[in-house]
């Protein structure tokens, strides 16, 4: 039943464990066979098996996007880049210019 649900929907024991809410070392313990899927989780499993698109579309699954590996010595580009300090006086801090996290949220000049 489990090996069906996977093959039919194409996920992954990780992904199907996100996709039916449950952690993924309980699809695992499904897997060894250490235990059976039971009560609402079996109908669930037989449901992905036979109509695997309309029960994924149901439980609102969307799959993550795989992470794409760098080139090697492909450079890295940063989309937000933040403004690092040194120091902040206790002025710009007060008036609320920095974040300690963020840096320099923009402030307006005296």
């Amino acid at each position: 039943m489990l090996a069906s649900a996977m093959r039919a929907t194409g996920l992954t024991a990780r992904a199907l464990a996100k996709a039916i809410d449950v952690a993924p070392a309980v699809v695992s313990r499904w897997q060894s066979g250490n235990r059976q899927p039971r009560g609402p989780a079996r109908a669930l499993l037989r449901v992905l098996a036979r109509e695997p698109e309309a029960a994924l579309r149901a439980l609102g699954y969307e799959p993550t996007k795989k992470r794409t590996k760098r080139k090697a010595g492909a450079k890295r580009t940063i989309a937000h880049p933040i403004e690092t300090v040194d120091h902040v006086s206790a002025d710009d801090a007060r008036e609320g210019d920095y974040d300690l996290h963020l840096g320099y949220l923009g402030g307006q000049e005296d």
